[in-house]
């Protein structure tokens, strides 16, 4: 479960996973948890939901490959907009098995899919864990 002292309704995420049933089982354990959620399928759906946006979202959960717009580009333009937004990438692959991981994005964290729901919230957790 996700720890509640760190958990906070003010703190916003947005999950981005092509994967509907993947989608709407992250965003349901997070909300349940007291975080703000916001859910795209795609990349390009993602920026238009983050710039639309008032309130500031202070982690980007979101798959690597997906239709549209990868994850990383979809992360380097979040960036771009906001530097302080951590990134938290979901993969089936290991960060030292991807060869199409750029070193210019930093990323705050890595998921290998099958994710465990341990795995998942101990993750989130640790990038919101203090001020964000």
């Amino acid at each position: 479960m996700i720890d509640a002292s760190a958990s906070s309704s003010q703190k916003t995420i947005l999950v981005v996973e092509d994967n509907q049933a993947l989608r709407a089982a992250f965003q349901d354990i997070l909300q349940a948890a007291g975080y703000r959620v916001i859910s795209a399928s795609d990349g390009r759906e993602a920026l238009d939901l983050f710039h639309g946006q008032n309130t500031k979202v202070n982690l980007l959960i979101s798959d690597i490959h997906m239709p549209e717009m990868n994850g990383f580009t979809l992360a380097e333009r979040l960036r771009q907009t906001d530097p302080e937004i951590k990134v938290l990438m979901m993969s089936g692959q290991r960060p030292e098995e991807a060869d199409d991981v750029p070193a210019s994005i930093p990323i705050d964290g890595w998921l290998q899919k099958p994710i465990g729901l341990r795995d998942f919230t101990r993750s989130v957790n640790e990038l919101l864990r203090g001020p964000a």
